[in-house]
C-alpha cells in the first residue's frame, strides 16, 4: 500500500524553511564572532606598522624596521639555512643561530617562494596574519565562557599589550600565539587531531611551546575520567609538544657535540639561562625603588609584575578554567626564572588567561582608559625599540 507523502501542521516548520531560517542567523553570528576580534587585530597591526614607517631613520628603509633584533636572525636562517656563521658583531658563536628554531624562518622561505615576496615581506605577512587569526580563536575560546564583553576586552588587552607590536614583524610571536590558540580551540571542540598538531608546531615555534602539554594533559585526563569517546586520542596528543622540543634539542646537540648545546648557544649568544628568579627579583627591586638604569630591565620587571603576575590573581579570582590558568602560571614562571629578561615579558601574550583576568577585574566605565593606558605602552615601548636601540623585544 502505498504511502501518503507527510503534510506539515500549520503550525510546524518544515526542515526546509528551518534551514533557510538557520543559515542566515549562523552566518550572522560567524560574521560577528570573527569580524569583532579581526577587527581589533587589523588596528593594532596597522598601528604598530605607522609607528614602524614612523621610526624609519634618515637613510634608513622600512624593510630594515620588520627585520631589526631576532628578524636579522630569522633572515639569515630563512635566507641561508642553519649552516656556520662567522664569528663577527653580535655572532660570538658558529652555530648561535640554532637557538631559533625552524618554523618562523623556513615559513617564511616557503611563501617568498610561492610569491613575489621577499624573506622579510613574508615573515611579516605570516606574523600579521597568524596573529589575526589567533586573536578571533581566543575571542570564541573566551566568549563561550565569559561572554561578549569579556571576550572583546581580553583580546583588545593581548592585542594592545606592551610587546604587541612584534605582532607586525618578522617575529615568532603571531605563529606562536595563533598556536596556542589552535590547542585551546581544539581542546574546547575535543579535536585531538587539531591539538596535536598545533601543539608540534608550537614545540618547533619557540622555546616555551612544550608548555602547551600541561594544558593538553589537564583536558586529556578530564576526559578520560569522563568516559569521553576517543579520550585515549587525547593522552597521546600530550606527547606531541615535548616530542617536537626534543627532537630540536637532539638535533642542536648532535650539531654542537653537547647534549646541553641548546643552552650553550644561549649563554654564548645572549648570557642565557636559568637562574630560578634571582635576575628577575633583582629587576623588581630596582623598579620599585627607581634605582635601575637600565630602560630594558625596567620596563619588562613592570611588564611582568602588571600584566602577569597580577593577571594570574584576577583569573583565578574570575575562575578560569584550570587548564588557562595552569599554563598561563607556567608561562609567567618560566619567563621570571630566566636570566635574560628583555625578551620575556613578550612571551605573555601566550599567557591568554591574565588578560582574561584584567578584562573581568575592570570596571566597564574605566575599559576605554585602559585599553587606551595599553595602547599607549605598547606605543611607547614600540617607539622605545625602534628608534633609540636599547630595548630589543
Amino acid at each position: 500500500m502505498a504511502c501518503a507523502p507527510a503534510v506539515w501542521p500549520a503550525t510546524s516548520v518544515s526542515p526546509v524553511h528551518a534551514m533557510e531560517g538557520l543559515r542566515p542567523r549562523l552566518a550572522r553570528m560567524t560574521r560577528h564572532w570573527v569580524a569583532v576580534p579581526l577587527s581589533i587585530s587589523v588596528a593594532s597591526r596597522l598601528m604598530a606598522l605607522l609607528l614602524a614607517w614612523m621610526a624609519v631613520k634618515p637613510g634608513g628603509t622600512f624593510g630594515y624596521m620588520l627585520r631589526a633584533w631576532d628578524g636579522g636572525w630569522y633572515t639569515e636562517i630563512g635566507t641561508h639555512g642553519y649552516g656556520p656563521l662567522p664569528v663577527v658583531g653580535n655572532t660570538f658563536h658558529p652555530l648561535q643561530h640554532l637557538v631559533f628554531l625552524p618554523v618562523t624562518p623556513y615559513s617564511a622561505r616557503i611563501l617568498s617562494e610561492l610569491t613575489p615576496l621577499g624573506i622579510v615581506e613574508a615573515g611579516a605577512v605570516i606574523s600579521i596574519v597568524t596573529s589575526c587569526i589567533a586573536a578571533v580563536l581566543l575571542w570564541r575560546v573566551v566568549e563561550r565562557r565569559f561572554g561578549h564583553d569579556a571576550a572583546t576586552m581580553a583580546v583588545t588587552l593581548l592585542m594592545f599589550s606592551p610587546h604587541a607590536f612584534v605582532l607586525s614583524i618578522f617575529y615568532s610571536d603571531g605563529i606562536a600565539l595563533c598556536g596556542v590558540a589552535c590547542v585551546f580551540w581544539g581542546l574546547d571542540r575535543r579535536w585531538w587531531w587539531l591539538v596535536a598538531l598545533a601543539a608540534f608546531v608550537s614545540g618547533l615555534t619557540r622555546p616555551t611551546g612544550f608548555l602547551l602539554a600541561l594544558p593538553i594533559l589537564i583536558v586529556a585526563v578530564r576526559a578520560w575520567r569522563a568516559r569521553e569517546p576517543h579520550a585515549w586520542r587525547g593522552l597521546l596528543a600530550v606527547a606531541a609538544a615535548p616530542a617536537a622540543a626534543a627532537t630540536w634539542w637532539l638535533y642542536v646537540a648532535h650539531r654542537t657535540g653537547s647534549f646541553t648545546g641548546y643552552l650553550d648557544m644561549q649563554k654564548a649568544g645572549w648570557n642565557g639561562g636559568v637562574d630560578f628568579g634571582a635576575t628577575t627579583m633583582k629587576s623588581i627591586w630596582r623598579a620599585i625603588t627607581w634605582s635601575s638604569t637600565d630602560r630594558m630591565e625596567a620596563a619588562s620587571a613592570v611588564v611582568l609584575v602588571v600584566v602577569g603576575v597580577l593577571g594570574l590573581v584576577f583569573a583565578r579570582r574570575a575562575r578560569v578554567p584550570a587548564e588557562w590558568w595552569w599554563y598561563s602560571l607556567a608561562i609567567v614562571v618560566m619567563i621570571a626564572v630566566n636570566e635574560r629578561q628583555s625578551s620575556g615579558p613578550r612571551y605573555l601574550m601566550a599567557a591568554f588567561a591574565v588578560y582574561v583576568g584584567w578584562a573581568r577585574v575592570i570596571p566597564k566605565v574605566l575599559r576605554p582608559a585602559a585599553v587606551g593606558l595599553a595602547g599607549a605602552a605598547m606605543a611607547g615601548l614600540a617607539f622605545l625599540t625602534w628608534t633609540t636601540g636599547k630595548y630589543a623585544p
